[in-house]
């Protein structure tokens, strides 16, 4: 059967729900990494996630010719541990046929750093950051090509075929930062229209579709299952590489707190002033609620104790603290921390299992009170902040 014939007749159709239901199966009901009801209500969340996801990465955004940004991973289409101080912006899998301009405006973002992705390895081939980008009065542009023109001193990456840009727009203060404006063209092609649409041809984006949305769950399925399989539950790993943003390095924590316990994650201040951040997951690597809960913090939220010690505590109700990261309930959580990358040494958090209404005698007695209206407050300007980062 051709591919037009699949797609008239109904069946490319049916091959990628058949495809979504199997991966469903097989990753939530039978993975068991739910154990309890509202944890399998987050599987079948980032299900719907994953396949908002591959449809506009593969169906809308699939035109290497007529490239585009999505923000991805973003409010609705969380994966992958992403960043919840981070505008991510995604560009169409780039062909080395020809070459790439980015032009925008930088905004006032705290970090902005650009990556050419493998997206199969995950693996940066090239970078630059705000620091080193040439500007005029913010507004810049970036040539991306397979090589760099003999003479050319402006903003180059290097480009090779398939790869994608990740553009990471990393907020601090929430209050007054603001992403910046940008787009991307293959020169030659402006002006231009891309070809119609044809049977065939969302026959065969409907088939990426399905390997994609296979390909996000396993990866991170078993991304989580790995990492959590191999080190002690409630116990922090040193902070290691990350192989898709190398100005950035990582720990993690796979957390179990029961219903009347806390976890208190306490940790040094890194010897920098560069940013840093702290924040909980569920079991298949989406973030929990930054907007409307404090499912993160970073430099800028974070209380610091008089000893020089930041202490979160994770726990099911409020402990009336600034540095409370809130698991929305769940009893498995997945916990990570990261550091611009330094050359100074940077600390591993510890973590400490107690009960949840001793909080307060396991933090030092100068950590000042958090009130109601403090949180109240606290959440305005997380609910304002991400409001205006996705224009919604």
């Amino acid at each position: 059967m051709t591919d037009e014939d699949r797609l008239v007749s109904g069946q490319a159709w049916r091959e990628l729900t058949d495809s979504i239901q199997a991966t469903v199966n097989t990753f939530i009901q039978d993975f068991g990494l739910a154990k309890t009801s509202d944890e399998m209500a987050h599987g079948y969340r980032h299900g719907s996630r994953v396949l908002v996801d591959g449809l506009i990465s593969k169906v809308e955004a699939a035109d290497p010719d007529f490239p585009k940004f999505r923000n991805s991973p973003g409010i609705y289409t969380k994966a992958a541990l992403e960043n919840p101080d981070n505008y991510y912006r995604t560009t169409t899998p780039m062909s080395d046929s020809g070459s790439y301009y980015v032009y925008g405006n930088i905004g006032s973002a705290h970090l902005v750093t650009f990556n050419i992705v493998d997206p199969v390895s995950a693996t940066s081939l090239g970078s630059l950051t705000r620091d080193n980008l040439k500007m005029n009065g913010g507004d810049f542009e970036i040539l991306i090509s397979t090589q760099k023109p003999g003479g050319f001193d402006g903003n180059y990456l290097p480009l090779v075929n398939g790869t994608v840009l990740v553009v990471r727009e990393i907020f601090n203060d929430w209050e007054h930062e603001y992403r910046g404006e940008m787009r991307i063209v293959k020169p030659g092609m402006e002006g231009k229209s891309p070809q119609r649409i044809s049977a065939q041809s969302i026959a065969q984006r409907l088939d990426n579709v399905a390997t994609a949305v296979t390909s996000i769950w396993q990866t991170y399925t078993f991304g989580y299952k790995n990492i959590c399989d191999n080190m002690p539950v409630n116990s922090i790993s040193p902070p290691d590489a990350i192989a898709s943003n190398p100005q950035t390095v990582s720990g993690n924590a796979c957390l179990e707190i029961a219903d009347d316990e806390a976890a208190i994650i306490t940790t040094d201040v890194p010897a920098t002033d560069h940013y840093f951040n702290f924040m909980l997951a569920n079991t298949y690597l989406e973030s929990l609620d930054y907007a409307n809960r404090t499912g993160s913090l970073n430099q800028a939220q974070t209380h610091i104790n008089d000893d020089g010690k930041i202490r979160l505590v994770v726990t099911k109700n409020d402990p009336m603290v600034q540095n409370w990261l809130d698991p929305e309930g769940l009893n498995h959580i997945f916990f990570s921390y990261r550091w611009i990358k330094t050359d100074v040494l940077l600390p591993t958090p510890s973590v400490m299992i107690v009960p949840a209404n001793s909080v307060k005698s396991h933090i030092p007695a100068s950590t000042p009170d958090f009130t109601s209206n403090d949180r109240l407050e606290q959440i305005k300007v997380r609910q304002k902040h991400v409001a205006h980062r996705y224009s919604y």
